[in-house]
Protein backbone atom coordinates (compact mmCIF):
# COMPACT_ATOMS: atom_id res chain seq x y z
CA UNK A 1 0.00 0.00 0.00
CA UNK A 2 1.17 3.49 -0.12
CA UNK A 3 1.89 4.21 3.33
CA UNK A 4 4.33 1.05 2.76
CA UNK A 5 6.44 2.37 0.66
CA UNK A 6 7.52 5.05 3.34
CA UNK A 7 8.34 2.01 5.50
CA UNK A 8 10.19 0.71 2.24
CA UNK A 9 12.10 4.03 1.54
CA UNK A 10 12.98 4.05 5.46
CA UNK A 11 10.97 6.92 5.94
CA UNK A 12 7.72 5.72 8.02
CA UNK A 13 8.20 7.16 11.46
CA UNK A 14 5.53 4.77 12.86
CA UNK A 15 7.28 1.52 11.73
CA UNK A 16 10.26 1.33 13.65
CA UNK A 17 7.65 1.13 16.59
CA UNK A 18 4.95 -1.54 15.18
CA UNK A 19 8.31 -3.57 13.94
CA UNK A 20 9.41 -2.93 17.55
CA UNK A 21 6.29 -3.76 19.39
CA UNK A 22 6.48 -7.28 16.80
CA UNK A 23 9.61 -8.26 17.97
CA UNK A 24 11.38 -6.84 14.98
CA UNK A 25 13.23 -3.93 16.34
CA UNK A 26 14.33 -1.43 14.33
CA UNK A 27 14.44 -4.16 11.20
CA UNK A 28 11.67 -2.54 9.75
CA UNK A 29 12.36 -4.22 6.07
CA UNK A 30 12.44 -7.69 7.52
CA UNK A 31 9.26 -6.89 9.26
CA UNK A 32 7.32 -5.40 6.40
CA UNK A 33 8.69 -8.65 4.77
CA UNK A 34 7.03 -10.96 7.60
CA UNK A 35 3.70 -8.69 6.99
CA UNK A 36 3.66 -8.98 3.38
CA UNK A 37 4.30 -12.91 3.64
CA UNK A 38 1.62 -13.86 6.13
CA UNK A 39 4.25 -14.52 8.59
CA UNK A 40 2.78 -12.10 10.91
CA UNK A 41 -0.56 -10.75 10.40
CA UNK A 42 -0.82 -7.33 7.96
CA UNK A 43 -3.63 -6.07 9.79
CA UNK A 44 -3.55 -3.20 12.34
CA UNK A 45 -5.22 -0.50 13.80
CA UNK A 46 -4.96 2.21 16.53
CA UNK A 47 -7.33 4.99 17.51
CA UNK A 48 -6.33 7.30 15.05
CA UNK A 49 -6.90 5.35 12.29
CA UNK A 50 -10.32 4.92 13.38
CA UNK A 51 -11.10 8.31 13.86
CA UNK A 52 -10.03 8.41 10.09
CA UNK A 53 -12.59 6.15 9.26
CA UNK A 54 -15.24 7.70 10.79
CA UNK A 55 -14.29 11.73 9.91
CA UNK A 56 -13.68 10.76 6.67
CA UNK A 57 -16.74 12.05 4.78
CA UNK A 58 -16.74 14.58 7.05
CA UNK A 59 -13.84 16.01 5.66
CA UNK A 60 -14.47 15.31 2.36
CA UNK A 61 -17.80 17.28 2.67
CA UNK A 62 -15.75 20.41 4.29
CA UNK A 63 -13.46 20.38 1.44
CA UNK A 64 -16.32 20.58 -1.61
CA UNK A 65 -17.56 23.31 0.74
CA UNK A 66 -14.82 25.31 0.89
CA UNK A 67 -13.43 24.38 -2.36
CA UNK A 68 -16.68 24.38 -4.74
CA UNK A 69 -15.00 21.12 -6.27
CA UNK A 70 -17.25 18.01 -6.16
CA UNK A 71 -15.70 14.93 -5.67
CA UNK A 72 -16.67 11.36 -6.45
CA UNK A 73 -18.74 9.83 -3.96
CA UNK A 74 -17.52 6.27 -5.45
CA UNK A 75 -14.70 4.27 -2.89
CA UNK A 76 -11.59 4.20 -5.82
CA UNK A 77 -10.11 1.00 -4.29
CA UNK A 78 -6.88 -0.20 -4.67
CA UNK A 79 -5.15 0.26 -7.79
CA UNK A 80 -1.76 -1.58 -9.08
CA UNK A 81 0.90 0.27 -10.83
CA UNK A 82 1.70 -0.44 -13.96
CA UNK A 83 4.86 -2.01 -13.14
CA UNK A 84 2.98 -4.82 -11.12
CA UNK A 85 5.06 -4.02 -8.17
CA UNK A 86 3.28 -1.49 -5.99
CA UNK A 87 -0.24 0.21 -5.31
CA UNK A 88 -2.29 2.11 -3.80
CA UNK A 89 -5.77 3.13 -2.80
CA UNK A 90 -6.25 7.11 -3.25
CA UNK A 91 -9.18 8.33 -0.79
CA UNK A 92 -11.11 10.58 -3.48
CA UNK A 93 -10.79 12.32 -7.24
CA UNK A 94 -12.51 15.37 -8.06
CA UNK A 95 -14.92 14.67 -10.65
CA UNK A 96 -14.07 17.41 -13.32
CA UNK A 97 -10.72 18.00 -12.29
CA UNK A 98 -7.44 15.86 -12.53
CA UNK A 99 -7.13 15.32 -8.77
CA UNK A 100 -6.52 13.50 -6.14
CA UNK A 101 -7.28 13.80 -2.33
CA UNK A 102 -5.60 12.07 0.34
CA UNK A 103 -7.45 12.82 3.88
CA UNK A 104 -6.23 12.63 6.64
CA UNK A 105 -7.59 13.09 10.27
CA UNK A 106 -5.92 14.74 12.70
CA UNK A 107 -5.64 14.67 16.55
CA UNK A 108 -5.03 18.35 17.85
CA UNK A 109 -2.81 20.06 14.93
CA UNK A 110 -1.85 20.00 11.42
CA UNK A 111 1.37 19.19 9.71
CA UNK A 112 2.04 22.64 7.79
CA UNK A 113 4.92 20.66 5.87
CA UNK A 114 3.46 17.80 4.07
CA UNK A 115 5.20 14.63 6.21
CA UNK A 116 7.76 12.50 4.04
CA UNK A 117 5.80 9.42 5.14
CA UNK A 118 2.33 10.95 3.48
CA UNK A 119 4.21 12.15 0.10
CA UNK A 120 5.62 8.41 -0.17
CA UNK A 121 1.86 7.40 -0.13
CA UNK A 122 0.70 10.38 -2.76
CA UNK A 123 3.49 9.57 -4.83
CA UNK A 124 2.07 6.15 -5.24
CA UNK A 125 -1.41 7.42 -5.11
CA UNK A 126 -0.71 9.10 -8.44
CA UNK A 127 1.78 6.71 -10.20
CA UNK A 128 -1.06 3.79 -9.74
CA UNK A 129 -4.13 6.33 -11.27
CA UNK A 130 -1.68 8.32 -13.68
CA UNK A 131 -2.44 11.45 -12.14
CA UNK A 132 -0.13 14.49 -11.43
CA UNK A 133 -1.61 16.42 -8.50
CA UNK A 134 -2.93 15.60 -4.75
CA UNK A 135 -4.15 17.33 -2.22
CA UNK A 136 -3.32 16.12 1.61
CA UNK A 137 -6.37 17.37 2.95
CA UNK A 138 -5.46 17.51 7.40
CA UNK A 139 -9.20 17.06 9.11
CA UNK A 140 -10.16 18.15 12.83
CA UNK A 141 -13.12 17.94 14.12
CA UNK A 142 -15.05 20.07 16.40
CA UNK A 143 -14.89 17.01 18.19
CA UNK A 144 -11.56 16.76 18.86
CA UNK A 145 -11.13 20.59 19.94
CA UNK A 146 -14.50 20.61 22.33
CA UNK A 147 -16.46 23.20 22.37
CA UNK A 148 -13.85 26.11 22.12
CA UNK A 149 -13.95 26.00 18.44
CA UNK A 150 -16.71 26.76 16.22
CA UNK A 151 -15.86 25.51 13.14
CA UNK A 152 -14.29 22.11 12.43
CA UNK A 153 -10.54 22.89 10.43
CA UNK A 154 -9.16 21.88 7.46
CA UNK A 155 -5.86 22.36 6.10
CA UNK A 156 -4.52 21.34 2.43
CA UNK A 157 -1.09 20.69 0.74
CA UNK A 158 -0.91 20.42 -3.34
CA UNK A 159 1.90 17.45 -3.90
CA UNK A 160 2.58 16.88 -7.42
CA UNK A 161 4.00 13.61 -8.62
CA UNK A 162 7.30 12.86 -9.06
CA UNK A 163 8.07 10.34 -12.02
CA UNK A 164 12.03 10.64 -11.43
CA UNK A 165 11.81 10.08 -7.50
CA UNK A 166 9.39 7.63 -8.11
CA UNK A 167 11.13 5.49 -10.94
CA UNK A 168 14.10 5.68 -8.19
CA UNK A 169 11.99 4.06 -5.54
CA UNK A 170 10.66 1.32 -7.88
CA UNK A 171 14.39 0.28 -9.02
CA UNK A 172 15.88 0.98 -5.39
CA UNK A 173 13.17 -0.06 -2.98
CA UNK A 174 10.09 -1.86 -4.50
CA UNK A 175 12.19 -4.25 -7.53
CA UNK A 176 13.95 -5.81 -4.80
CA UNK A 177 11.58 -6.04 -1.67
CA UNK A 178 9.60 -8.29 -4.72
CA UNK A 179 12.00 -10.38 -5.35
CA UNK A 180 13.02 -11.10 -1.62
CA UNK A 181 9.26 -11.47 -1.11
CA UNK A 182 8.88 -14.03 -3.28
CA UNK A 183 11.44 -15.84 -2.67
CA UNK A 184 10.18 -16.05 1.15
CA UNK A 185 6.85 -17.27 0.08
CA UNK A 186 8.80 -19.39 -2.03
CA UNK A 187 10.60 -21.41 1.11
CA UNK A 188 7.63 -20.94 2.92
CA UNK A 189 5.82 -23.59 0.61
CA UNK A 190 8.75 -25.85 0.77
Amino acid sequence: TGIDAATLAGTNPYSERDATKDGFGSDTRTWLLARKAGRISDKFDNPDMARGRREEQEAADLFEAWTGLRLARAKIGYLTHESGLVGASPDRRCELAPLLIEIKSKRDRFDFKVPVQYWWQMQLQMASTGHQNCVLLQYISLRAFGSHVKLPQIHTHLVRFNEARFQDFLDRYAAPFIRDLVALRAAGDD
